[in-house]
């Protein structure tokens, strides 16, 4: 084999290696389940679990000079929550609505008297 032949196929087999980089810590099932349901997803005992995996494929990633788009993903998970926990809506209105009327009235009381 010529210099030439097996430099471009170890070029070529650097490239194919290069497209199919496997982030061990990455494709983790905890890590699969924040990505598709977002962090609220997690239990308690996961959260540790997460960071550790987050943090080691991070680290992976840019050892493989891959850039990963996490953060737009959970920034419009946590929006999305967010609006929706915006709007009060079914027996903790009504909690709240009581007990706004009834600290009104009880401090219009005490200022009356």
């Amino acid at each position: 084999m010529t210099t030439q032949l097996v430099l471009s196929q170890t070029s070529e087999i650097l490239e194919i290696s290069k497209k199919d980089i496997f982030l061990v810590s990455c494709n983790h099932p905890i890590i699969t389940k924040a990505n598709q349901n977002g962090l609220i997803s997690l239990k308690l005992r996961e959260i540790p679990s997460f960071i550790f995996l987050d943090v080691k494929c991070k680290i992976q990633a840019k050892r493989e000079n891959i850039k990963l788009e996490k953060s737009t993903l959970f920034k419009e998970k946590q929006t999305f929550q967010h609006n929706l926990n915006k709007k009060i809506s079914g027996p903790g209105a009504l909690v709240a609505t009581l007990s706004s009327v009834l600290l009104f009235y009880t401090y219009i009381g005490l200022i009356a008297s």
